[in-house]
C-alpha cells in the first residue's frame, strides 16, 4: 500500500502548479454591441420624434433634457474619456451620450453598475469607471460657478424676505431640542419657520 501512496503523491504534485508559477485565467470576452446601445438610447430620447417625450425624460433622469445635453456637451470638451474613440478594425467605443447616460441612471437611482448593463450596454466595471471619471469632470468644470461659497450679490435679493417685523432685520432661529440632561437630540439653525415640528420628530 506505501507503494500505491507514493506513486498517487507523485501524480498529484505532478498535476498541481509549482508555487513560483501562477496560472493566468482567460480574460471572458462579451460582445455588447455597444453601436446598438447609442442607437437605443439616441432613438428612446434624442431623436426628432423621440419614443419617451421630455416629461417622461426628467422622470427617469432626475434633470430636464437640455441640462442633461449641457453636461454632455462640456464633458465630450474637456476629457478625453469622454470623447469617443474608434479601433483598429474600425468600430467604435462607447459614446459620450452612453457614458453620460449610465452615470446620471447610477446616481438617479443609486443602482449597481450592473442594473444599466442591458440597456445602455456597458459592462457593471466599465458603468463604475464611467460615474468616477464623469464625477470627477463635472466637479472640475462647474465647480467655480455652481460650487462655491454665495457672494454677497448672490445674497442681496434674499435680505429683506426674511426680515422680522418686530427687530427690522433679518433674522435666524437656532432650534435645540434637548433632553433633561441636557443631551441634544436635534440642533437646526436657519430661517424661522423653515424647519416645522413634523419634520424634528421625523
Amino acid at each position: 500500500m506505501d507503494g500505491v501512496d507514493n506513486i498517487l503523491n507523485d501524480i498529484i504534485q505532478d498535476t498541481l502548479p509549482l508555487n513560483n508559477i501562477k496560472v493566468r485565467k482567460k480574460r471572458c470576452y462579451t460582445e455588447r454591441k455597444c453601436e446598438e446601445g447609442h442607437e437605443r438610447i439616441w432613438n428612446d430620447y434624442f431623436s426628432s420624434n423621440p419614443v419617451h417625450n421630455a416629461r417622461q425624460f426628467r422622470r427617469r433622469f432626475r434633470l430636464i433634457k437640455e441640462l442633461f445635453l449641457r453636461i454632455v456637451n462640456a464633458l465630450k470638451n474637456h476629457s478625453d474619456y469622454v470623447t469617443q474613440r474608434f479601433y483598429a478594425l474600425g468600430r467604435s467605443s462607447l459614446s459620450p451620450l452612453q457614458k453620460c447616460v449610465d452615470a446620471i441612471r447610477l446616481l438617479a437611482y443609486g443602482v449597481v453598475g450592473d442594473a444599466v448593463n442591458e440597456y445602455v450596454c456597458i459592462g457593471g466595471n466599465t458603468a463604475i469607471q464611467c460615474l468616477k471619471k464623469l464625477c470627477k469632470c463635472v466637479i472640475e468644470i462647474f465647480e467655480p460657478e455652481y460650487l462655491r461659497r454665495p457672494t454677497m450679490d448672490d445674497i442681496q435679493p434674499w435680505q429683506g424676505q426674511y426680515t422680522g417685523g418686530h427687530q427690522g432685520v433679518p433674522t435666524r432661529v437656532l432650534e435645540v431640542v434637548a433632553s433633561s440632561d441636557l443631551w441634544i437630540w436635534h440642533a437646526y439653525f436657519g430661517v424661522a419657520g423653515s424647519n416645522n415640528d413634523v419634520n424634528v420628530l421625523d
